[in-house]
């Protein structure tokens, strides 16, 4: 399975890291405890050997007693797992601890060296798993000698008693210092990818057009990065202003030999080519839209490093009073219901160039009046920027159409205006389109999604613009 997020692989393989530490970390220190504990059973049980073998006495009649017993009560109590014993070698006869009872313990069939301490697994007299020591002994005494194998054993359940509690106790504290160390982890890595985050909302600032570079001070792991892509920023931004350059000088060049075209056109009229004159005339036009579209274009950044927040409301009102100017426009009534406020992350040359040529069309179409309006959808939250009027309309079959790359609202009017093609270019790079329909003035009601739509005021304000010749 792959992670696409840095930070939960991060944190997996540091949760992987510690878990396998930890858990390896607490083996190794139930190892160490299990040694120490073995070397300090077989200590004591050494210790009990060297106190039987010092307090073993032989009698006159060559027999063995022993004044003084272990200090250990375990001794005293019936199978208690504690126990010692004596074997002497010449009578065969046994000494006991109370624990043993009349029982005693199996000690191998062997013949083991003098003093040296072997180790046994044994049987216990409850059916117990034992830990023997046993030490074979010559005792002199008076000119009498007697081998003994003394045995001294502890039932081994002890030990692996303690070794379990031991083990759960380690790793119940390795779990909380695991439990530590994760959640420093979880701050370390949430800390440390912390320039991303701030790298993220840098470049997202730029997009919304809000700063034009991201800023510096980042940590010099991070910092030669931001330093690049502020470098093709920076080229991507004289690439498109050479691109822009190129294009308007392209397009002002070729306006100088429309203009002739304007006049040789009013020529062949005057000498009654008026055939000819409107097939130039058509021609003309056609270059002229794309002259100018070219010209839109180039004012226009090609992608979104630019884009800033628009005041649409005041935009508006900038176009409504500009529109008011146009020649043949008559008398006009303009109704413009749009919140104090409304925003959008738009740049004002492209809203200019979108909503200038709806209601320029609009006012070409319009008998008396306009409605301009921003307002929601009823299936969403997306507000939309539309340009009504009571028009003769688009019958509905037509609508798609006018919506498709190229086409235009005025072609019957013989004009030259840039249509609907630069319009559908422009809402292009902001990933919308424009929408359209039947209007309740009984026009067109055309317009579109306000990119990035940012939070506004409810209120929405009208008021009416006469346009006058």
């Amino acid at each position: 399975m792959q992670f696409r997020s840095l930070r939960t692989r991060l944190l997996i393989f540091a949760f992987t890291g510690i878990a396998v530490s930890l858990i390896v970390t607490g083996l190794g220190l139930s190892a160490l405890f299990d040694r120490h504990l073995s070397r300090r059973i077989g200590a004591e049980l050494d210790t009990f050997l060297a106190q039987i073998a010092g307090n073993l006495l032989i009698t006159r009649d060559s027999a063995l007693e022993m004044p003084v017993d272990p200090a250990d009560p375990r001794f005293d109590k019936i199978f208690s797992g504690l126990y010692w014993q004596v074997i002497n070698e010449k009578s065969g006869t046994i000494m006991r601890s109370v624990s043993l009872w009349d029982d005693a313990l199996a000690l191998p069939d062997d013949n083991p060296a003098v003093s040296v301490i072997h180790e046994h697994r044994l049987k216990g007299p409850a059916g117990e798993n034992l830990l023997v020591h046993e030490r074979r002994l010559v005792l002199e005494s008076s000119g009498k000698t007697i081998p003994v194998r003394i045995a001294v054993a502890i039932d081994s359940a002890e030990l692996t008693e303690l070794k379990s509690d031991f083990l759960a106790e380690t790793m119940a504290a390795l779990g909380m210092l695991g439990a530590l160390l994760f959640v420093g982890l979880w701050f370390q890595v949430r800390i440390g990818l912390s320039p991303l985050d701030r790298l993220r909302d840098g470049v997202a600032g730029i997009r919304a057009g809000r700063t034009r570079q991201l800023g510096g001070g980042q940590p010099e792991e991070v910092q030669p990065l931001i330093d690049e892509i502020n470098f093709l920023i920076e080229a991507k931004e004289n690439e498109a202003e050479r691109a822009r350059n190129r294009a308007g000088d392209l397009a002002h060049g070729l306006k100088t030999p429309l203009t002739v075209l304007a006049g040789d056109i009013r020529r062949l009229r005057e000498l009654g080519q008026n055939e000819i004159a409107s097939d130039i005339e058509n021609v003309s036009n056609m270059m002229r839209r794309h002259v100018e579209r070219q010209l839109a274009k180039a004012r226009r950044r090609h992608d979104a490093l630019g884009r800033e927040t628009l005041d649409v409301a005041a935009a508006t009102d900038r176009l409504v009073a500009t529109m008011a100017r146009l020649p043949g426009a008559g008398h006009i009534d303009i109704d413009v219901s749009i919140a104090p406020g409304t925003k959008s992350e738009m740049t004002g040359d492209d809203f200019n160039d979108i909503a200038g040529n709806l209601i320029e069309n609009a006012i070409r179409a319009a008998n008396s009046r306009i409605r301009i309006s921003v307002s929601r959808g009823s299936a969403d939250e997306v507000r939309r920027f539309m340009v009504e009027d009571d028009g003769p309309g688009v019958p509905a079959e037509k609508i798609d159409a006018i919506l498709q790359r190229g086409q235009r609202l005025d072609e019957k009017s013989g004009g030259a205006g840039l249509g609907l093609a630069i319009v559908s270019d422009i809402l292009e790079e902001y990933d919308t389109a424009l929408e359209a329909g039947a209007s309740p003035l009984g026009g067109l009601k055309i317009g579109f999604p306000l990119p990035a739509d940012a939070g506004t005021q409810s209120l929405s304000v009208h008021h009416s613009l006469t346009m006058t010749k």
